[in-house]
């Protein structure tokens, strides 16, 4: 699989895309910052939403875990 990889600057937001995303998708929120976007139907990755990307990158350079998934 590949991913293509976006990264809006001027939001800090980095869109990871796993597949062409279809004309519905659900969001699935995975922490404050971070959007999982499935397929309705397969329940199929789509895309990842990852804002204040800067910040969280700085956090994991630190060695600190920025965030935790949980669930």
């Amino acid at each position: 699989m590949s991913v293509k990889k976006y990264y809006d600057t001027a939001g800090d937001i980095l869109y990871l895309t796993f597949a062409e995303t279809a004309r519905s998708s659900r969001g699935i929120q995975l922490t404050e910052n971070i959007v999982l976007r499935i397929h309705p139907e397969t329940g199929q990755p789509l895309k990842m939403v990852i804002h204040n990307y800067t910040r969280l990158a700085a956090l994991s350079r630190d060695g600190q875990g920025a965030f935790c998934l949980t669930g």
